[in-house]
């Protein structure tokens, strides 16, 4: 199988950095326009890694099947993992940038030790709106993640944000983490991508205050 295949996302072919933002005004225009993703990368056999609220499970496997997917198979198989946030971001109920990060890494390493060309990895980002995780802290693991993505250049990862329950200032603030966004379902290199070791400093700037 051929690991550097071309791959179609909101209906463009992704040719820059494999880290993107996703914002969307609900589940339904999400599945909408990343269905088609997840499809293409199951039948060329690369694994799907969604992390996700475990309140969420049943009506993203109701999506995937409405979209033709074989999802007991696909479970059974192993080749679409569905990680829960406190097996994720959330390890054992506390955000942890590093942990995050290195499950992250290890989930993407595991996944071409089973033999997969790619690994395509969507992370539904509604944990970061938990009244304890400081805005600052998960910000910097997005601007780390870009380094992990760098190091696993042929996987994707995509960062989802419902634009109903995160604000504007934040909004853009994840913009400045990712050098690719979709907007409005359409795919584009991001014109407010700020290069991470700046970022970092303005985040330090700001912890201080």
């Amino acid at each position: 199988m051929d690991a550097h295949r071309s791959i179609s996302l909101a209906g463009s072919t992704l040719t820059g950095p494999h880290h993107v933002c996703a914002f969307f005004r609900d589940k339904d225009e999400m599945f909408r326009v990343l269905l088609p993703f997840i499809v293409e990368g199951l039948e060329q056999r690369e694994q799907a890694i969604h992390l996700m609220d475990a309140d969420n499970i049943d009506l993203y496997l109701g999506y995937l099947a409405a979209g033709g997917v074989d999802v007991d198979a696909a479970v059974a198989s192993g080749q679409l993992q569905l990680v829960e946030w406190d097996q994720s971001y959330l390890y054992h109920g506390r955000f942890i940038e590093t942990s995050a990060l290195r499950i992250a890494h290890d989930a993407l390493t595991k996944a071409h030790e089973q033999g997969y060309p790619r690994a395509r990895l969507i992370g539904d980002m509604d944990w970061a709106l938990e009244d304890w995780v400081v805005t600052e802290s998960f910000l910097s693991f997005e601007v780390h993640a870009n380094d992990l993505m760098n190091h696993h250049s042929n996987d994707v990862a995509i960062c989802t944000y419902d634009l109903s329950r995160f604000g504007g200032a934040v909004v853009l603030d994840v913009m400045r983490t990712h050098p690719m966004a979709i907007i409005g379902g359409v795919l584009q290199h991001n014109p407010f991508y700020v290069e991470p070791q700046e970022m970092l400093r303005e985040l330090r700037t700001r912890g201080k205050r």
